[in-house]
């Protein structure tokens, strides 16, 4: 499992396999390097700032959460954009995804992205945003801080196991917090910067390739090493 909040909602849920040895293996980023920036689908100008929201169209990624407060916020900053990257992945929420921002010029609609090309899209915005009402921990996410992207997401368990509010990210736990938080990343490069640079640091640290790799490669073999040792113990 990716993280210790996941191994306390097993356990308290199912107390019985609190003998049983599970491991805690963090999730580690891996982003393809994309040859060239990513042009797909925008219209701009250069002069917009881009929030990112990249996640499939279903009800539990709450996508629809941010358009009040962004709708707001672009009365005062008519030069903000909000993107969405993810396929629909359930028909209801997906038609009324699409009716909801069928008539905004403002917000744009990518549709799936090919992972390999998500490196240059996360490079052109500004702040990528998860408003998940449930998560694991969000691959998204992490992949946008390895890179020195500020972060705004929602308060749940998967997201503040990555994020910690106000030093590599912003978490929001409310509509007006999600604003507030907003328009202070919208206003404060230094700010985005701060806050990318921090979470830049926390990935390098604590989610390498390499080491999840070598911590799936030590589980299995002190699994294979069990089993023959169970076996030759009953021989």
């Amino acid at each position: 499992m990716f993280a210790q909040f996941t191994r306390d909602k097993i356990l308290k849920e199912v107390p019985d396999l609190e003998d049983r040895k599970m491991v805690i293996i963090p999730h580690a980023v891996n982003l393809e390097n994309a040859p060239h920036p990513f042009v797909e689908g925008l219209k701009l100008s250069g002069t917009e700032f881009l929030f990112l929201v990249p996640a499939g169209i279903r009800p539990v990624k709450n996508v629809l959460f941010c358009l009040r407060p962004l709708a707001a916020l672009k009365e005062k900053y008519p030069f903000l954009r909000l993107i969405y990257a993810g396929p629909v992945l359930e028909n209801a929420y997906g038609e009324q995804f699409l009716k909801a921002i069928g008539n905004l010029d403002w917000v744009i609609y990518l549709g799936a992205v090919p992972h390999e090309k998500m490196l240059g899209l996360f490079n052109l915005v500004d702040v990528v945003i998860n408003s998940s009402v449930s998560e694991g921990m969000p691959n998204a996410i992490l992949e946008a801080m390895s890179l020195g992207k500020a972060v705004l997401v929602s308060k749940i368990p998967g997201n503040e196991a990555i994020v910690s509010d106000g030093i590599d990210g912003f978490v929001f736990s409310s509509e007006s917090d999600f604003y507030s938080k907003a328009e202070r990343l919208l206003q404060d490069r230094d700010l985005r910067k701060k806050l990318g640079d921090a979470a830049k640091k926390r990935i390098d640290l604590n989610f390498p390739k390499d080491q999840e790799i070598q911590n799936h490669i030590r589980v299995y073999r002190e699994a294979i090493q069990a089993y023959f040792s169970t076996e030759s113990q009953s021989s």
